[in-house]
């Protein structure tokens, strides 16, 4: 099972440095006057991308490449919380104030991400509550409170390469410009104080926002007992931000609807079940697909044309196709009838 889990690591990261690399090729030479979308990607660039026809799980849909990098979002660590996200704010806000030049109905405006970017997703969306149409949070990060999650506890050495405590505490780290060596504590929950326990760790609590219909662990949160001064008096005022951790809020009624994707084998399953539980319970409408069969970064595998794909992703995108058809397009005939190329 473990050189199995290591070869999937390999072949993502090849997979993903494939993708990086035909999402650099130049514009081709018949291509003259292109659609134009606008994305934020999760490379940290707002790009211009040119459209052409093709079908993905048997839908007509359209098929994105970068034209050319019109603005780089600023990254961290050179540039730390929250200059990424108030550039993608202010790009979002272009957008639907009809400004960013680009030709969108207003009123139709999704947003998405994937892993970090669906955080960021999950953010953006909040800024903008009657605005965004619809949120798609794809295996989010949206928490830097606990690290011991039950899905921490369950693949904490899985699939290390793609997805682990020690990656998703660095990669926090060094989002919001703290010293990286504070991981090890973090890990163990201990770069929490007890206060921001007593008046968080409720809202990251499986007991309370984890459905047990789903059967998805065994476990339980532990609520941390110790705690590292030094690195606790670092990241106070980061973990319970808002902004940086959507879950941190505490009322979830005024967001946009959400459609959240999770995967059994993430180390962040557990933070965007108990998200999306927080939000129906607070009356908000959300769909959750849990696949008991996926990994975190599984959606690159859709496409059944690719050398190597996998049927859990090739069913989540279909099932996301067909969502958006009924959400954004009304639509409800069986696929051939609503769709014509």
């Amino acid at each position: 099972m473990r050189k199995l889990l290591l070869f999937v690591t390999i072949f993502v990261a090849l997979a993903s440095y494939r993708i990086y690399i035909i999402l650099n090729r130049p514009l081709p030479d018949n291509i003259k006057q292109p659609n134009v979308v606008r994305i934020l990607d999760e490379l940290g660039r707002i790009a211009n991308y040119y459209v052409t026809n093709t079908r993905i799980a048997n839908v007509p849909v359209k098929i994105i490449q970068p034209i050319k990098v019109t603005r780089p979002y600023r990254k961290a660590p050179e540039h730390p919380f929250p200059a990424g996200y108030t550039d993608c704010t202010d790009v979002t806000w272009q957008v639907l104030a009809g400004k960013s030049g680009v030709n969108v109905n207003t009123n139709k405006v999704l947003i998405a991400g994937d892993g970090s970017g669906g955080g960021m997703a999950a953010a953006v969306a909040r800024h903008f509550p009657n605005k965004i149409m619809i949120q798609i949070l794809i295996n989010p990060v949206l928490q830097m409170l606990d690290f011991l999650t039950p899905s921490y506890q369950d693949n904490v050495d899985i699939i290390p390469g793609i997805t682990s405590p020690e990656r998703e505490a660095l990669h926090w780290l060094l989002y919001v410009g703290q010293p990286i060596d504070f991981a090890s504590k973090m890990t163990e929950n201990k770069h929490i104080f007890p206060a921001a326990v007593q008046s968080h760790f409720n809202l990251v609590d499986s007991a309370k926002h984890l459905p047990t219909y789903l059967k998805i662990t065994n476990r339980t949160t532990k609520i941390p007992r110790e705690h590292d001064y030094s690195v606790a008096t670092r990241l106070q005022t980061y973990i319970t931000n808002e902004t940086l951790s959507p879950m941190m809020h505490k009322n979830l009624q005024d967001i946009p609807k959400a459609y959240v994707i999770t995967s059994q084998y993430d180390v962040l399953r557990d933070e965007a079940v108990m998200y999306t539980n927080r939000i129906h319970e607070d009356g908000t409408k959300v769909k959750l697909k849990h696949y008991k069969n996926a990994f975190h970064g599984f959606f690159l595998f859709s496409h059944e044309s690719a050398t190597f794909h996998l049927e859990e992703a090739k069913a989540a995108l279909q099932e996301l196709v067909e969502f958006l058809r009924i959400q954004v397009h009304g639509l409800s005939k069986p696929l051939r009838e609503a769709y014509t190329v």
